[in-house]
């Protein structure tokens, strides 16, 4: 219930600061980790699909989120946070992408991108609720990034969608 009350959009300025290794764990595995057996995730997915993917852009890199392992792995070195957000939110410690494998739902185009919405905005909601937890802020984006420079530093192919983002700061 206090996670709840205290959940809301804070759009920055942030102090700067990077996140623990363990907060980053947390963050991540409360978004979208593995919390069953049978490999559900802590968000629900449309038919089971899990289409989602999630990438991490920090002052140090690019990480993409192994949910199955609950580990970062790091795909390319640098600070490119400012290439893809088109809105300064001030000192952000992380940047959370969304990316949708397309087809990995069924359907026709639009209700595969409809869904994939959907589901991101589960694990969106997750990490606003865990940084209400942490007194982290955090702010939800689909409009201030640049889709293209995000597919172009993951390498994504045709079958990619770059659904939105989440920028996470430390107070």
């Amino acid at each position: 219930m206090e996670a709840l009350n205290n959940r809301v959009t804070d759009r920055g300025p942030f102090s700067g600061k990077t996140l623990t290794d363990q907060q980053m764990s947390d963050l991540l595995w409360a978004a979208w980790g593995v919390n069953r057996p049978d490999g559900k995730r802590t968000a629900p997915s449309a038919s089971n699909a899990q289409e989602l993917e999630l990438y991490t852009f920090t002052a140090a890199g690019i990480y993409h989120y192994d949910a199955l392992e609950n580990t970062l792995y790091l795909i390319k070195k640098g600070d490119f946070r400012k290439e893809v957000v088109t809105r300064d939110f001030g000192n952000t410690a992380v940047d959370v992408f969304f990316v949708a494998d397309l087809d990995k739902r069924r359907g026709d185009e639009e209700s595969k991108r409809l869904m994939s919405y959907i589901d991101a905005g589960y694990i969106s909601q997750n990490i606003y609720l865990y940084c209400a937890s942490e007194g982290l802020g955090t702010v939800v984006y689909t409009g201030s990034l640049d889709r293209k420079k995000v597919a172009e530093h993951l390498g994504l192919g045709n079958n990619f969608h770059v659904v939105g983002g989440q920028s996470v700061g430390i107070k």
